[in-house]
């Protein structure tokens, strides 16, 4: 009797946290069904009356994106304050809008403003609710709730920036070039700063440095004496970078995400850089931690180094670089079973990049997504050879950007030997892939009853 008394409970527990469960799902699924209804109004290719959108609107929402904004926009506002994450990015959104977002979002996690040229210090100080930056504190609700801020190709300077910094108390990932050299203004102040803890440090865990101002001496250093959490860092190749400022990063506990890129006014020669002085070093302290890694116009790359140190990359991003696998035949002696990226998803290579590499980087089982991008070395022998010896059996995406060398009959030979799996190949300027061939491709989809989306730029 007890003990179907027992499992009567237990069932009876069940169904009530199902209902529970069911009644939460039904409500969660309301939420998204409104914001996909109302993210198929603001994603429109033209401005909406601002009234239809305060219709639309609804307290409930906590995701909006605004690739279109008009500051009509503004009145919806008050309804937002559950909103989590906002993304405006290349939206146009000026200052004054901040100073609402401020004021209303008091909920907010994540804020994306890149590309929103208008964007100032006097915007990121309304943002935060400052009108006075001796203020100990922000008013706005958002400086104990925002997480993520993405600033990027804004104009907020070093000094929206420590603003940024002071007031955000919650901030884990801030995204903008000038964040080094803030950092290293508020180091140098306290340094020479009588008063005690004069700056505590800061969690968050990005550091960018700038693509357009020289590097100054030991800049990296005085940054992470002030920021602990660190675990993600995106290097400018500047005039003044050099091999010993890399190896200052080997002070960060543990490194997610390490990208070292070319700069605007990067010329050949002028960076120190070194493949073996400066980034391997590293790959051998963080290799094993690192799931993203970025290099761009180095010389000499070792690729058995970034295997043999790096086992666990899940994205690999590769731009105009000399290697050549003649120089480590022995990496593929070992057993007759050369080592691969095992977990590698996603691949993307641009520019120069010799044709053997590709090949080599194409033979990683996970490759989920793969990109290339004026890559000349991209033929369709390449393609041909990659299916021969490795089916691509998780590839999802391809994508080809201005490969001149790909035709259509390379692209066909790839799908029927073995990429079948795919679900969207984009064109985009590449030569000779002409709408024709893009219609025999649809062709050949149909007839294959292939789930697969090609579309041509």
């Amino acid at each position: 009797m007890s003990n179907q008394w027992s499992l009567s409970v237990v069932n009876a527990s069940t169904v009530d946290d199902n209902q529970h469960a069911k009644s939460a799902g039904n409500r969660i699924s309301a939420v998204v069904l409104l914001e996909e209804i109302t993210e198929s109004f603001t994603r429109s290719q033209s401005l909406i009356h601002p009234l239809v959108l305060d219709y639309i609107i609804s307290p409930r929402i906590q995701h909006l994106s605004f690739p279109f904004y008009n500051d009509g926009y503004l009145s919806s506002f008050p309804k937002l304050g559950n909103l989590l994450i906002l993304d405006l990015d290349n939206s146009g959104v000026g200052d004054y809008s901040l100073k609402c977002i401020g004021i209303y979002c008091s909920k907010l996690r994540s804020l994306n403003l890149k590309h929103c040229l208008c964007v100032t210090d006097i915007g990121i100080q309304w943002l935060c609710g400052v009108d006075n930056l001796e203020m100990e504190n922000g008013k706005s609700g958002l400086c104990k709730t925002i997480k993520k801020l993405s600033i990027l190709y804004t104009r907020v300077t070093q000094q929206g920036i420590q603003v940024v910094l002071k007031y955000l108390l919650a901030l884990n990932i801030l995204e903008n070039y000038n964040t080094v050299e803030a950092l290293v203004e508020l180091a140098q102040s306290a340094k020479g700063s009588k008063q005690p803890g004069f700056y505590k440090t800061f969690s968050i865990s990005t550091l960018y440095t700038s693509p357009t101002a020289p590097y100054r001496s030991e800049s990296l250093q005085l940054a992470l004496s002030l920021c602990h959490s660190v675990n993600h860092v995106s290097i400018h190749l500047t005039k003044g970078l050099k091999d010993s400022d890399l190896l200052c990063l080997r002070s960060i506990k543990i490194l997610r995400k390490l990208k070292i890129l070319g700069s605007r006014l990067w010329l050949p020669n002028e960076t120190e850089i070194t493949f073996d002085g400066g980034v391997a070093p590293l790959l051998q302290v963080f290799g094993k931690s690192l799931e993203t890694l970025a290099l761009e116009g180095l010389d000499l790359v070792r690729i058995s180094a970034i295997i043999e140190f790096c086992p666990n990359l899940n994205v690999l991003y590769i731009s105009d670089l000399t290697s050549s696998l003649e120089n480590e035949r022995s990496l593929f002696l070992v057993d007759k079973k050369p080592p691969i990226f095992k977990y590698l998803k996603f691949l993307f290579c641009v520019l120069k990049i010799p044709a053997d590499i590709l090949l080599f980087l194409l033979s990683s089982p996970s490759l989920h997504h793969i990109a290339f991008s004026q890559c000349d070395a991209l033929s369709d022998e390449l393609l041909l050879e990659t299916v021969k010896h490795h089916r691509l059996k998780n590839l999802r995406k391809l994508g080809l950007e201005k490969c001149h060398s790909v035709t259509k009959h390379g692209i066909i030979e790839f799908l029927l030997n073995g990429c079948n799996p795919l679900e969207i190949i984009d064109f985009n300027g590449c030569a000779n892939i002409r709408p024709k061939d893009c219609a025999d491709l649809l062709s050949l989809i149909a007839k294959k009853n292939w789930n697969l989306n090609v579309s041509r730029k």
